[in-house]
């Protein structure tokens, strides 16, 4: 926790300041200690920066560095068992709809149109509170988007989707954003923050879920006079869904909520305002507000903002930083090159969120949507938390990789270019909901993806990949010829592969291009290849004159490169001949992390194997296609049919032979 966060917390109870005290400190945070009342003398433990005032102790003695650490242990549990967790999780597939779901919410997005008049109340160093950091995106989202600002977020305690183990694995002081705090204590109790403290506080599905006493109360008394307050996500009695579902907490007509509104701002410095959600949703960030108290739909957003927000201007954000989440609705059909929302998907969780946001579903494409190589390949650069700057460096060639051969009709852009192929892809993404952009940290990134069921059980893809084919001995790859490769097939193929690279000339971080025809081989070769810790760039190759392909590898530039046929047809002079000598007695070989740069479109696309198996173990549960066929005419979409075999150990069926 932050020492100048400290400054705006008072105790609950007598109102009095605290005295902290830190057993370990790092900069200006306090990562473990503790805080102790000055009038009831009660303790707060701090542990892993995070004020846990849902466990106040009696007495310093139980706040000792030793204590702490054992409360640690108790209540956050250790890294390892943290892990266990996520990795069972990430295997038995479940995930809560709601957390997954939030960043698309339009609940969450109609803070959007109300940013103009929050970036004119707040100044660098102003205090914004959260008030339903249930899954962490409110919290993270916010500090993202006012990276000026010290950002204070509660949740209730040991509870829902995180609880402290949660918030101690995702959210602790090596994870969070720098300018994020966390506090948690139950909003139906009085908060422990000073009078008038806030600048700006965020209530997201708070004031209809909560004790109207004393939280509402409590929101006034924290906030400045003339700080935005929001409270979104209010249940009204306006109208009820259709078809009928059971929304839950206090629920009021929107004139009910206007007529508090107006007793909270006699003093004029302050306006209420009674917004639909729906309206909201639909608005652009600093169109006219529009008061709806008697609105039809049932679900409403209320805020108090200053008089004086008029003529807002409004900043279009610099995206370059932003990352994108791409969304647990959709269903990926690799074979078909298109995508589309699937109702049934995730134990028809998909089709239980859309029947209760109806306001969400119709912005949604109702066909299966096109995705070309590009937008496919920005997809999982935005699964791997790429931000929108960085994008577009895996779209130039990386030093050193091998240029494309004279007459070679693939044309790639030169490193360093200016152009972004996923500029205009992403823009296609986010328009039919595909994506979402958010200014959010690559941890933040990561947390969203463990809610979406789009984070593999462990961070070490390669190691995964080695266990899926050392423990295959069913069929992985079935060529058109009836041939068949297992797992253990795969393992002697890359132990050879790595007993011969000195016979080849080749060296680990050396690069080559393997010309593609549509061969699965070909593929599989650089998929080893790549493992065997050489470079691989995929080239698509060239109609010869009498209609033969080439199907040859280079290795070197100049007058030092060397070509080898692959040798698909058995002869002794190549690729798969040389690996045939040592294929009987190579010893098993660790997995290395090369590059593997595979055509897309008029460009490419540059990855670590590494990458390239974690983006398809964090969409294998969203990809449809049961059939694996590698038909030869899009090496990126085999490719990634290819490791989808690994993963699911199931076959992929070759439709090329010769």
């Amino acid at each position: 926790m932050h020492r100048a966060t400290l400054d705006l917390l008072s105790c609950p109870s007598c109102r009095q300041a605290f005295m902290p005290t830190a057993h370990l400190e790092r900069e200006d945070r306090i990562e473990l200690g503790y805080l102790q009342c000055h009038g009831c003398a009660v303790v707060i433990p701090i542990i892993s920066g995070i004020a846990l005032f849902s466990e106040p102790l009696l007495h310093a003695g139980q706040a000792s560095q030793e204590a702490l650490r054992a409360l640690q242990q108790a209540w956050f549990g250790s890294v390892e068992s943290l892990a266990s967790y996520r990795s069972e999780r990430a295997r038995r597939g479940t995930l809560e709809p709601y957390a997954a779901f939030q960043p698309f919410n339009e609940s969450t997005r109609t803070l959007g149109p109300l940013l103009p008049h929050i970036d004119r109340a707040l100044s660098p160093g102003d205090a914004i509170l959260d008030t339903w950091c249930r899954t962490g995106w409110s919290g993270e989202w916010l500090a993202g988007r006012f990276p000026e600002n010290r950002v204070i977020s509660i949740w209730e305690g040991d509870s829902s989707v995180l609880g402290y183990r949660g918030f101690g694995y995702w959210l602790n002081l090596d994870r969070r954003a720098s300018n994020l705090d966390l506090i948690l204590t139950h909003p139906e109790r009085p908060l422990p923050l000073a009078d008038a403290s806030i600048t700006f506080l965020y209530a997201l599905d708070s004031l209809h879920r909560y004790r109207l006493y004393p939280f509402a109360g409590e929101c006034l008394r924290v906030t400045k006079p003339h700080g935005p307050i929001v409270f979104a996500h209010l249940h009204l009695t306006n109208s009820q869904p259709e078809p009928y579902f059971e929304r839950g907490c206090h629920q009021f007509h929107g004139r009910d909520y206007r007529a508090w509104l107006d007793s909270v701002t006699q003093d004029g410095s302050r306006q209420g305002w009674i917004l639909s959600e729906e309206t909201l949703f639909r608005q652009s960030p600093g169109a006219e507000l529009c008061d709806e108290p008697d609105m039809r739909h049932y679900n409403g957003l209320a805020c108090l903002l200053s008089v004086s927000d008029v003529g807002l201007g409004v900043t279009a954000p610099a995206l370059s930083s932003w990352r994108h989440i791409v969304s647990p609705l959709f269903r990926f059909h690799l074979g078909r090159s298109s995508a589309s929302v699937a109702s049934a998907q995730h134990d028809g969780m998909v089709g239980h969120l859309l029947t209760r946001h109806p306001i969400y579903e119709a912005i949604l494409p109702a066909q299966p949507v096109p995705l070309d190589d590009v937008a496919l390949a920005t997809v999982l650069l935005a699964v791997l938390g790429e931000d929108h700057g960085s994008m577009g460096s895996h779209f130039d060639l990386p030093s050193g990789a091998p240029s494309v051969p004279q007459g070679n009709p693939e044309v790639a852009p030169a490193a360093g270019s200016q152009i972004l192929p996923t500029s205009k892809a992403l823009e296609y993404l986010r328009a039919i909901e595909l994506v979402l952009a958010a200014p959010i940290s690559k941890a933040a990134h990561q947390l969203q993806r463990f809610h979406c069921n789009q984070l593999p059980p462990d961070d070490d893809s390669l190691t995964q990949f080695g266990i899926n084919l050392t423990s295959c001995n069913s069929p992985l790859l079935v060529l058109d010829g009836g041939e068949v490769l297992t797992g253990a097939d795969l393992c002697r193929l890359h132990a050879a592969l790595v007993a011969c690279l000195p016979a080849l000339g080749w060296r680990v971080e050396d690069w080559i291009a393997l010309e593609f025809d549509g061969h699965p081989l070909q593929l599989l070769l650089a998929v080893l290849a790549c493992a065997a810790g050489v470079n691989v760039r995929l080239l698509m190759s060239n109609e010869k004159s009498d209609g033969s392909s080439s199907t040859a590898i280079r290795h070197g530039s100049g007058d030092r490169a060397r070509s080898l046929a692959i040798g698909l047809d058995g002869a002794e002079n190549s690729l798969l001949g040389v690996i045939s000598h040592h294929i009987a007695d190579a010893p098993p070989a660790a997995l290395c992390d090369a590059k593997l740069v595979v055509p897309c479109d008029n460009t490419v696309l540059a990855l670590k194997l590494s990458a390239w198996l974690e983006v398809i173990a964090a969409l294998d549960k969203q990809i449809d296609d049961q059939i694996l066929l590698l038909d030869g005419q899009r090496p990126m979409k085999d490719l990634l049919l290819l490791l989808l075999a690994v993963c699911r150990q199931m076959p992929a069926r070759g439709l090329r032979s010769s």
